[in-house]
């Protein structure tokens, strides 16, 4: 028996013999220890519950719990030391979709063009989104437009990528390729220029803090970046690999006219270089595309195509990159096709406020899985960058929006 127990006996012993009276002090002390005693003895109880059962114990918010479980389900919920534990068995049914269930107007088109998996998340094994630099060719009459919409959706949540393009502009963050122009011709030369201006960058930077490929695309492409990125587990980055998709069928046009067959991989649904292969065509490339492609073609990705098999590599076809928007890859192709492949990299000629909801369909598509899965580490991780991505756009277009006057 502890000293404080025996303390608080001898007094309640002379508290009911009258002998003297009990100091209020202890009373608090003897109130206290019982509700102590009480309380153990009500978790130790919960805990062997728990323990003895053949559950998962998953801990989430209330609001999570109120919103997305039965009433059965909610009633197996405890808090335990001010946490709140879940028992879930592993029978629970999956959610449907939230856009498509509940009909959302201006995505539930999509529904019938897009696979739309909504459980079942498995994230990227080898490489993270940092890994990858996004390389987007521009032009200053699509900065309002195409460009702007980019940064503001998937783009937004991308920690590398550089805008090329010729005519600097303040509320992008573009990087000038000078003496290129601004015509259909200039992606030639803002694509075989701009690669070495990034390479060189890249070699200023410690070993570790490099990317390890490189995507390549215009400013009308969408790109879902957490599928792309598991596209490349089974490639290693430290050997040449030249992935894309959407592969035609082309001659290389050079100047001293030859024209050897290709096999290219489609520009607009993007073209990856690892960085082993970035590394390779930096000495080839200015002299190329001034030297030996014929200068009034316009086809970049047939001439990168051409130059890549200079050097001694072919095209590594991959699928899931789309050479058109979801509607039309369905009239080209059909669903059946588009089925065959539930998560697409991009979709290529989406305009903005097509790009807007393509990234909004996909964010609660990403949301349903994790939920239905249980992921709570990968649904918080989401929620907060989405949230803080969401509030530095609220504060640039503050700076970037002025609205008209207001009249009477």
């Amino acid at each position: 028996m502890s000293p404080i127990s025996r303390v608080v006996i001898d007094v309640v012993k002379n508290k009911m013999s009258g002998e003297r009276p009990m100091p209020k002090c202890l009373y608090i002390i003897l109130i206290t220890s019982s509700l102590i005693i009480i309380v153990f003895f009500l978790i130790k109880q919960n805990l062997d519950y728990i323990q003895s059962k053949p559950f998962k114990v998953k801990f989430w918010n209330n609001a999570f719990i109120h919103d997305n479980f039965t009433r059965e389900e909610r009633t197996q919920i405890m808090c335990i030391n001010g946490t709140t534990s879940t028992i879930i068995s592993s029978s629970r049914p999956v959610n449907p979709s939230h856009v498509c269930h509940n009909k959302i107007s201006h995505l539930k088109s999509y529904c019938d063009l897009i696979p739309n998996p909504n459980h079942n998340w498995v994230s990227a094994k080898r490489y993270k989104e940092s890994d990858l630099m996004f390389i987007i060719v521009s032009g200053a009459k699509f900065y309002h437009t195409r460009a702007m919409t980019v940064r503001d959706t998937w783009l937004s949540r991308v920690t590398n990528y550089y805008i090329l393009s010729s005519t600097p502009y303040s509320y992008l963050p573009v990087t000038v390729i000078p003496n290129t122009g601004e015509d259909y011709l200039s992606n030639m030369k803002k694509t075989f220029y701009g690669m070495p201006v990034i390479y060189k960058e890249q070699l200023a930077k410690p070993v570790e803090m490099r990317q390890k490929w490189f995507y390549l695309i215009g400013d009308d492409t969408y790109v879902n970046v957490r599928h792309l990125i598991k596209r490349l587990d089974p490639y290693d980055y430290q050997q040449a690999y030249f992935v894309g998709g959407s592969s035609g069928k082309e001659v290389c046009y050079e100047v001293d006219g030859t024209r050897n067959p290709i096999t290219f991989g489609g520009g607009g649904a993007g073209l990856l270089f690892s960085w082993k292969l970035f590394e390779l065509l930096q000495p080839n490339l200015t002299d190329y595309v001034d030297n030996k492609w014929v200068k009034t073609n316009a086809m970049s990705d047939v001439a990168i195509a051409c130059l890549i098999q200079r050097v001694g590599y072919q095209l590594t076809y991959v699928n899931g990159f789309w050479p058109l928007t979801p509607a039309r890859m369905v009239q080209l192709s059909g669903r059946a096709a588009m089925n065959q492949d539930p998560e697409p990299n991009n979709f290529h000629y989406v305009q903005p406020p097509e790009m807007i909801d393509l990234d909004e369909f996909y964010s609660f598509q990403y949301i349903d899985r994790l939920a239905n899965d249980q992921n709570l580490q990968e649904l918080t991780e989401f929620t907060r960058l989405f949230v803080k991505k969401y509030y530095e756009l609220v504060r640039k277009k503050q700076k970037e929006c002025t609205l008209p006057p207001i009249t009477s």
